[in-house]
């Protein structure tokens, strides 16, 4: 049995959840309920729970305060995020691949959000509480880099370069350091701040922080001292962002 902890500060809501989940899917069992951040942390501290269902706007903060709160081997559960976000908030959603739901509660999504929550794998306390927050505040500290063997989480002021190929794109960090993902570079351009990432060349994104020089012929230099090409389209809408 999956032990199942419900945060949802709405009574009636949290009630229409519970129905769903003892009745219509299998292998549940509700071992835990709570209306706020402080009432939370207590129980997550003190039951052993593999999947929690957490409202994001709680009446005493918002998920994260509750992440923050619990120590790295207190959090060994999966989360499925409970928002009322418009549809570009739902997609930031899917990017970081953070489970939610959106109420009024559906039987349908809440089956296929327990299929995915089998398939996941876990994330670490730090990767929940600092995505959640970049979705919250728009200001990414963590990029999702999907692989065949999972996800890993990287620092996204140490991208120094993004590379495509074909679908794939590679990812060029600091002390050389690359990751491969299964993702196409427009993933990587629609996702990151476009006021630190430009996209110079269709295969091509830099990390302006990182950028060494750009010569009479359009090659840009890059602090690591890779070179990159920059295309004559894009090239007056780039050098004028510098004035």
């Amino acid at each position: 049995m999956t032990r199942t902890v419900l945060i949802e500060d709405e009574l009636q809501s949290r009630n229409a959840l519970k129905h769903i989940l003892e009745n219509y899917i299998e292998g549940i069992e509700i071992v835990g309920e709570a209306s706020s951040v402080a009432e939370s942390i207590t129980l997550l501290k003190n039951i052993n729970a593999d999947l929690v269902f957490m409202d994001i706007h709680l009446p005493d903060g918002e998920s994260f305060d509750i992440l923050d709160q619990l120590d790295l081997d207190v959090l060994d559960f999966e989360i499925i995020f409970i928002t009322a976000y418009t549809e570009i908030k739902k997609r930031a959603f899917d990017y970081f691949f953070l489970q939610y739901l959106t109420k009024p509660y559906e039987i349908d999504k809440i089956e296929k959000a327990i299929i995915q929550y089998n398939k996941n794998t876990k994330k670490t306390n730090e990767q929940y509480s600092t995505v959640l927050k970049d979705i919250l505040n728009k200001d990414a500290k963590l990029l999702p880099i999907p692989n065949t063997q999972g996800i890993d989480f990287i620092a996204v002021n140490h991208i120094i370069r993004l590379e495509a190929q074909r679908n794939y794109t590679l990812v060029i960090c600091k002390d050389n350091k690359k990751f491969t993902s299964s993702k196409n570079i427009k993933h990587y351009e629609e996702l990151l701040n476009k006021k630190m990432f430009f996209r110079v060349h269709k295969s091509h994104i830099i990390n302006l922080k990182y950028l060494k020089s750009i010569d009479n012929e359009g090659v840009i230099k890059m602090q690591n001292d890779h070179t990159v090409p920059l295309a004559k389209r894009v090239k007056k809408q780039f050098i004028d962002s510098f004035k």
